[in-house]
């Protein structure tokens, strides 16, 4: 009768490490490869948050606002759905004064392109 309790002992270590590794996967997942102009676009917004400078903010939303009407053209020259939902969501961050957490997202995404 003594096992039940080291069976639930066991289980309930096993679930408590199962927490554990999502938690840790969910925590440094990141954005993933992206095109080279998004890269651009990350880095220009990184140093406009650096600067917390508004004026360059506001020139990278209008060049993403342009990218949306830009003539097809050679897909490694265009920045895809997701990541210009990525960088909108940058730029949100940065006129809502978070410049910190902007500028980390910004960095991060760029962070993700280094291949080791």
């Amino acid at each position: 009768m003594n096992q039940t309790p080291l069976t639930a002992k066991v289980i309930g270590g096993i679930l408590l490490s199962l927490f554990i590794a999502v938690g840790i996967f969910w925590a440094t997942r990141g954005y993933g490869k992206i095109s080279p102009n998004g890269y651009d676009y990350a880095t220009a917004l990184y140093g406009a948050c650096l600067a917390k400078s508004e004026p360059r903010i506001a020139r990278v939303a209008i060049m993403l606002e342009q990218e949306q009407s830009k003539p097809t053209g050679d897909p490694i020259d265009r920045i895809s759905q997701r990541e210009r939902g990525w960088l909108e969501g940058i730029v949100q961050l940065a006129r809502q004064d978070q410049w910190e957490r902007a500028a980390k997202m910004a960095r991060r995404m760029m962070e993700d392109q280094v291949e080791y």
